[in-house]
């Protein structure tokens, strides 16, 4: 993975197999050097990703599976509720090849063959392929599950156990997006309470497995309102699930700075990566580089900042 061509994944940490960030035992390297520094990598307990509506928690997401899944050779299930294994695969080989999803999707669509592609289209095709071939040394350890209303924890946990059977590993990670769409059964219970016992068993399963659970959560507009800093007070309405979790972070795109540096890198977008809450270590904030186009987070870099001092701590 260490050829540029094949994306941001080298440019966040240096090469798959170097030496990890110091982290306790049983720790997973994500990928974004920065991060694990401050997580010590991900390691059992929850984790929640929180952000509005197309801010990139699911491009963030898969792009976290697909490095923890490269850098640490482990089990990766990603429960997605919301978009098909074909739409992550996508991401993923728009992420490696840098060449856009819409490119991607299409030649995917209308089955593309070699012979049909000329000029532009096969040397971006060239890319993909390239890419593709990377994809098949590592993608193994990924196991995408289209979630519906029958995937509940239990059934989460299941699928978990089977993958740390089957392949023998100490640990694994999961997925989940969006945490919102996980089915709690016929229940009488009101949306902010299914939510905390969904958050409630999910630490239950990390705890048991001894491996981490990462969920997304939106977030309404309303809370960045001004440009406004995300707080774990952004979450007052998901019936206290901040409590619950070991780890909260928030997906949060400054427009002033976004303006820039779309002027600067067209198709970025300036976003950051704000740790709320971490029960293991310091919090902090992660400035980034988003393109959408790409599904690709890009560029990580730690604001010297002392976050935990920082007003959007106080929500």
């Amino acid at each position: 993975m260490g050829n540029s061509d094949l994306g941001p994944v080298g440019e966040l940490t240096g090469e798959p197999g170097s030496p990890p960030p110091q982290g306790p035992l049983g720790s997973l390297e994500t990928g974004i050097k920065p991060l694990d520094e401050l997580l010590g990598g991900l390691r059992q307990g929850l984790c929640l990703l929180i952000g509005s509506p197309s801010c990139g928690k699911t491009t963030l997401l898969n792009q976290l599976a697909d490095q923890v899944a490269l850098f640490n050779s482990v089990p990766v299930l990603f429960f997605s509720y919301q978009h098909s294994f074909r739409e992550l695969r996508v991401k993923t080989l728009s992420r490696m090849s840098k060449v856009p999803t819409d490119a991607i999707a299409e030649g995917m669509t209308q089955q593309v063959v070699e012979e049909k592609l000329t000029g532009q289209l096969r040397r971006l095709w060239e890319y993909v392929d390239k890419a593709n071939r990377e994809l098949e040394k590592w993608i193994h350890h990924v196991r995408t599950i289209e979630a519906d209303g029958g995937t509940t924890v239990g059934r989460i946990q299941i699928e978990a156990e089977a993958a740390l059977r089957e392949t023998r590993a100490a640990h694994a990670l999961i997925a989940i997006d969006p945490l919102e769409a996980v089915p709690l059964g016929h229940s009488p219970l009101s949306r902010e309470e299914r939510l905390a016992t969904v958050c409630a068993e999910l630490r239950r399963v990390s705890r048991a497995l001894d491996c981490p659970v990462v969920a997304t959560v939106g977030i309404s507009h309303d809370q960045y309102k001004g440009n406004r800093l995300p707080s774990l007070g952004s979450l007052r309405d998901r019936g206290g699930i901040e409590h619950l979790a070991d780890a909260v972070m928030a997906l949060w795109e400054d427009q002033n700075a976004s303006r820039k540096t779309a002027r600067e890198i067209p198709g970025s977008r300036a976003v950051d990566l704000l740790l709320l809450k971490n029960r293991h270590g310091a919090l902090g904030r992660l400035r980034m580089q988003y393109n959408p186009a790409l599904a690709s987070f890009s560029d990580a870099v730690r604001d010297s900042q002392p976050y935990d001092r920082f007003d959007a701590m106080q929500g």
